[in-house]
């Protein structure tokens, strides 16, 4: 997402939104994380092991885990 803003003086709201996305989604993933625990560690082990998924392997150039 980062990759995406535009390199301009008023690029603010597309960072602001882009920080409420993450934030969102990470607690996406910790109610996840408290619902199903384990999941998100699989889920992370298998984009380690295996890579992005081909259906969204077009859209995104570079995957990390954190």
């Amino acid at each position: 997402m980062e990759g995406s803003v535009i390199d301009y003086e008023n690029n603010e709201d597309q960072i602001s939104s882009i920080r409420v996305l993450k934030e969102r989604v990470n607690r996406i993933i910790e109610k996840v994380r408290s619902g199903y625990p384990g999941d998100v560690e699989q889920a992370e082990q298998l984009l380690s092991d295996h890579g992005m998924h081909p259906d969204w392997e077009f859209a995104i150039s570079v995957t990390s885990v954190n």
